[in-house]
């Protein structure tokens, strides 16, 4: 009777989370604006042109890097200051991402509540800064960064 008991209140909580994330990911905008297709166009200059400073300049740091060795497995690798990203750059942007980010049409990019995809996910970026009083995004103080990369 307690494991149901309990199950049940879990089982309420994921229910009440996933419909909280649902109706605030509805009051997201998704359409891709200026700024972002701004920020993807350096993106795909500094991959191009393998310009590693730009790139561990605008990554948000602790950066969460996947390293897939097969389609089943991934291996998380966290890239911890710009530092770090400079030395294990072949490992980060490798050739899937260099390609992914090459041959990405910027009015082609995905955009959702968690950021804006490159690709298949190979890379992902978006505004982050303070929130004010209503619990949104800072207008005045944001800046963005890449947050994730996946090869």
């Amino acid at each position: 009777m307690l494991r149901l008991k309990r199950n049940l209140c879990v089982g309420c909580i994921y229910s009440a989370l996933l419909w909280a994330s649902i109706c605030w990911a509805d009051t997201y905008d998704n359409d891709i604006n200026n700024e972002d297709i701004q920020f993807f166009l350096k993106i795909q200059h500094a991959v191009v042109s393998k310009d590693k400073q730009w790139l561990a300049g605008n990554a948000f740091y602790p950066l969460n890097v996947y390293t897939h060795s097969d389609l089943k497995h991934s291996k998380l690798k966290v890239i911890h200051n710009k530092n770090e990203f400079i030395r294990n750059y072949a490992i980060i942007i490798n050739k899937k991402v260099e390609l992914a980010v090459k041959n990405q049409d910027p009015q082609r990019l995905f955009k959702n509540w968690q950021g804006v995809m490159i690709g298949n996910g190979e890379i992902w970026f978006g505004p982050l800064g303070p929130v004010n009083e209503r619990d949104e995004l800072d207008l005045e103080r944001y800046k963005y960064y890449i947050f994730s990369i996946n090869n």
